[in-house]
């Protein structure tokens, strides 16, 4: 048994699937089930059950995935440790696509100004594509707004409150702060997945009593200036990236919502046990100095 057995194994783990585990190593499907059986040999036991064409892990299983997480864990932090006792060459961060287009381009600047030979490398994707990247040990750090997983440790960076930007007609219709009863009689435009960046307000409205007279679904992102055009809704959208709209659009308005707010909250995250050296420590300090100025 060795570390590129249980690399292969967590990795079947998360995708549930020996084919999609295998696309992602750059593995042929029969060699990551033969080492699945050299683990099941190994342990003398069976440590997945196949239900509805998906693996699930059984009770051995379980007990293995704890292992092989904390030995992998701390194999990787003994690498970047002793290989950390020289200059660190690069620093890879996971940052969520709603947060990176106002603040990487700063906090970017600000770190190759202070660490001009470490190549900083930043993958900007959806919240669960970013903690995948952590649990894989494929980045240091990330930044994200979704429920923070238990073997992460976070730090609250900031807490994101939504507003609303519509037609100025649809504004003088509403009274500020919007309430759930106000946005209960017009038509909204609600996200297509649970995922979606615009959850948040979906949740804020469904859990008073009121419901959407009509929800839209959207089949993707859009940009400000379609919807803008459009001009027929509420879009709701972060403070930072509204303020901005507002200003090169005097067709809309902004408006603040009524108590409780719906928001995001964004966290940076490690994984728990990790040890921060200088070099990403001078991050973690740029990046709460970009978001918190204050």
């Amino acid at each position: 048994m060795t570390l590129r057995h249980l690399k292969i194994f967590r990795q079947v783990c998360l995708e549930g699937s020996v084919t999609k585990a295998a696309a992602v190593l750059g593995m042929t499907q029969p060699s990551v089930s033969i080492a699945i059986s050299e683990l099941e040999q190994f342990y003398e036991t069976k440590l997945f059950d196949r239900i509805s064409r998906k693996l699930r892990l059984t009770p051995a299983g379980e007990m293995l995935k704890l292992y092989a997480d904390s030995i992998l864990r701390q194999f990787n932090e003994s690498v970047s440790q002793i290989r950390g006792t020289a200059v660190r060459k690069s620093l890879k961060v996971g940052i969520v696509s709603n947060f990176a287009p106002t603040t990487l381009p700063k906090i970017s600047r600000a770190f190759q100004e202070k660490h001009p030979d470490v190549q900083l490398i930043s993958y900007v994707y959806g919240s669960a594509v970013v903690v995948d990247l952590l649990n894989r040990f494929e980045v240091d750090l990330i930044v994200t707004g979704d429920a923070v997983p238990d073997n992460f440790s976070a730090q609250k960076l900031f807490r994101d409150d939504y507003v609303l930007m519509c037609t100025k007609q649809l504004a003088q219709r509403l009274k500020s702060p919007v309430s759930r009863e106000d946005l209960s009689e017009i038509p909204l435009i609600m996200p297509s997945t649970p995922n979606s960046l615009r959850r948040p307000l979906y949740d804020w409205i469904t859990g008073g009593n009121s419901q959407p007279r009509i929800v839209m679904y959207t089949d993707g992102s859009h940009s400000m200036n379609t919807m803008s055009l459009a001009g027929i809704a509420a879009l709701p959208i972060l403070r930072r990236l509204a303020l901005d709209r507002i200003r090169k659009n005097p067709e809309m308005e902004l408006l603040e919502f009524a108590e409780p707010k719906p928001c995001t909250e964004f966290n940076l995250c490690t994984l728990s046990g990790k040890t921060i050296d200088d070099v990403m420590q001078d991050y973690i300090d740029i990046l709460f100095s970009a978001v918190n100025p204050n």
